[in-house]
């Protein structure tokens, strides 16, 4: 076994990749202890997040590839570079998230529940949760908070009064929110949080964190949270004089863009370089009816290519898109809408590493990648088993696995043929205990699992 890999992967996280590959689904924690592969493509994109953070910038790219060939697998990798190198991701599946391309709100709410950073997960993995049970949304927003709170004096060993912290907590809520170019209801939504944070009004803020992700819902202010202290409910306010709660209704599709905006704003404020977006299984989008529904989610993906300027649009995201080949080639997709074909349309034969299409398809894992995907798969299995699997599904099994999967036609991308007959074999081995015999041929596991994975893709 590798030891430096045994000493690295949680076994829960072992558990949780080695099911994920049985069941054909995508999963994000611990992608980096299987990947192979696509390191230039990788690299690349590295370097390109580098230079959106120094350039003040944006970009949108696509990643192309067969069903099962790592796409997701790869914008897992991405988005774990992405974090180590101080970003904030999220990741939408647009059929698992019910993400509606045509309703851009829709997009704005799963993003902003969806967010992760280094930090974010270090926290979950501290306190013994679940990443998925973080509100990536409030966890920014109570970062933020705390940072601007802590400027202000408050916290331990403060030996500010509480009058003067919130005295100067409101000067810097008027320098750093309300000076920015920022919706109104955004600015007032942002310093309400920070003020009912510091008097511990924790229901306010679950309020505001709802109207924040685009809940369908009224947020009534207290007055006295927009106002300078001390000066009682009829006292100015930073938006005009009021003496009664000040009403938020909930954010509209046309205001979710500008939303967004905002919230890349607080993420930049909390010492991050910006948000890196994925968004998976665009081919969801050619199961839509009525048709203008599909014409719908074309013009919110052209809106954000329009957006990536640094100058107009949107700065500090990088958004990927990934979609089978059907999307790419179909002309009733992309190539119907010029802002997204000018991006897809391939220029000269040669790989760009840089190209705004990430083509996984022309670069396929070589036999040696797959033999050793195979392998890390059996390491990964062994931790979250607490086994050998080494001393059954030998290096001799887990060739002829490969071999069969190669040399296998059928629908289904290799990667992921390969992952489901490995784990299937690994399982067998690990039940059947001394019993175990390794198959003389894999062709029908092979078969099997390629049929399994067309019925799921199907359905």
């Amino acid at each position: 076994m590798n030891q430096a890999l045994g000493t690295q992967v949680p076994r829960r996280t072992a558990r949780g990749l080695i099911r994920s590959l049985a069941d054909g689904t995508p999963v994000m924690e611990g992608i980096r202890y299987i990947h192979v592969g696509h390191t230039r493509w990788i690299d690349a994109q590295a370097e390109l997040l580098e230079e959106l953070a120094e350039d003040h910038d944006s970009d949108v790219l696509f990643v192309r590839g067969a069903y099962g060939a790592g796409k997701t697998h790869f914008l897992g990798c991405v988005q774990e570079r992405a974090r180590e190198a101080g970003w904030v991701t999220a990741h939408l599946e647009c059929r698992r998230d019910k993400i509606e391309l045509d309703r851009f709100e829709t997009i704005y709410a799963r993003i902003l529940y969806k967010l992760r950073s280094r930090r974010m997960l270090e926290d979950a993995v501290e306190q013994d949760l679940d990443p998925a049970e973080i509100d990536g949304g409030r966890w920014i927003l109570d970062r933020w908070a705390a940072d601007i709170l802590s400027r202000a004096g408050h916290g331990k060993g403060s030996v500010r009064r509480p009058m003067e912290v919130e005295e100067r907590l409101y000067s810097l809520l008027q320098t750093t929110v309300l000076q920015r170019n920022l919706p109104a209801s955004f600015q007032r939504a942002l310093c309400a949080y920070a003020r009912a944070t510091l008097v511990g009004n924790v229901d306010l803020c679950t309020e505001l964190v709802g109207w924040f992700r685009g809940e369908p819902s009224h947020v009534k202010i207290p007055p006295g949270l927009l106002q300078k202290p001390g000066l009682g409910v009829r006292g100015p306010s930073s938006f005009g004089r009021s003496a009664s709660a000040v009403d938020l209704p909930p954010i509209s599709r046309a205001a979710s863009l500008e939303m967004l905006r905002g919230i890349l704003w607080v993420i930049r404020q909390t010492g991050h370089k910006g948000l890196v977006l994925a968004v998976d299984e665009l081919e969801e989008i050619a199961k839509l009816r009525p048709k203008r529904r599909q014409d719908q989610c074309f013009q919110t993906l052209r809106e954000f290519v329009d957006n990536a300027d640094g100058e107009l649009g949107l700065r500090y995201l990088c958004t990927y898109f990934a979609a089978t080949p059907e999307m790419f080639d179909s002309p009733d997709c992309f190539r119907r809408y010029d802002a997204l074909a000018s991006r897809i349309e391939p220029v000269g034969e040669d790989i760009n590493w840089r190209s705004p299409v990430i083509d996984l398809d022309r670069t396929p894992l070589s036999d040696q990648e797959f033999r050793l995907l195979a392998r890390k798969i059996r390491e990964v299995h062994n931790i979250a088993y607490c086994w050998d699997g080494s001393q059954a599904v030998t290096d001799g099994v887990l060739g002829r696995i490969v071999d069969a999967v190669l040399s296998a036609r059928y629908r289904i991308a290799k990667p992921r043929l390969l992952c489901r007959v490995v784990v299937s074999e690994l399982e067998r081995a690990r039940l059947s205990g001394a019993g175990y015999v390794p198959r003389p041929s894999h062709d029908a596991a092979v078969r099997e699992a390629a049929e399994r994975l067309q019925r799921e893709h199907e359905a």
